[in-house]
């Protein structure tokens, strides 16, 4: 019965709202401002909120093939799969971190890109090391105290990130809405 319990809780995913920014900003996607993206090998200027917005919350949810691939194999108490799929979930939060780090954003946008980039390192401390541990737990029958406790770890530090990272887009938005698209 217990056994059941933390694999139940272990397949609670995350997720990311995508928020439409549009409603009462100064800019409009028929706005050259709006829309104008400029690219080079280091970093992207994305000046249209929603388009910002949007861009940052589909490079995270795209980390959720990660984690119901992860979840996946520890139900089926494949830790081989599992430490290889954390290894490509890092890697692929790494990247993830990295595109967001490269755009260009001002004002509001800024801010909300930094809110972002900072639940990103609580998340990538979760899959880098409490994972880790987890794995180890689990492979080797370890404290089935530890191991309950650090899966609720697990799950309460992915549950306060994508809070988090929603509270940013949320007041990214009312800042759009509002109109402090620059500082």
């Amino acid at each position: 019965m217990k056994d059941s319990i933390i694999k139940l809780a272990l397949a609670t995913t995350i997720s990311f709202t995508l928020i439409n920014c549009s409603g009462g900003s100064k800019s409009t996607p028929d706005s050259d401002a709006a829309t104008e993206k400029t690219e080079s090998s280091s970093t992207t200027a994305i000046k249209d909120p929603v388009e910002l917005n949007n861009t940052i919350m589909l490079a995270i949810n795209e980390l959720q093939k990660d984690q119901k691939a992860m979840n996946t194999a520890m139900i089926a108490q494949d830790y081989t799969k599992v430490e290889e799929i954390r290894s490509t979930w890092s890697k692929n939060l790494d990247n993830t971190i990295d595109k967001i780090s490269k755009i260009e954003a001002s004002g509001a946008g800024s801010e909300f890109k930094k809110s972002v980039l900072k639940s990103l390192d609580t998340y990538k401390d979760i899959v880098n090391n409490k994972y880790v541990e987890l794995i180890d737990i689990r492979k080797n029958n370890g404290d089935a105290n530890k191991d309950v406790t650090l899966l609720s770890e697990i799950n309460e530090g992915l549950a306060n990130t994508q809070n988090e990272v929603n509270e940013a887009s949320s007041n990214f938005q009312e800042k759009v809405t509002d109109g402090e698209t620059e500082e």
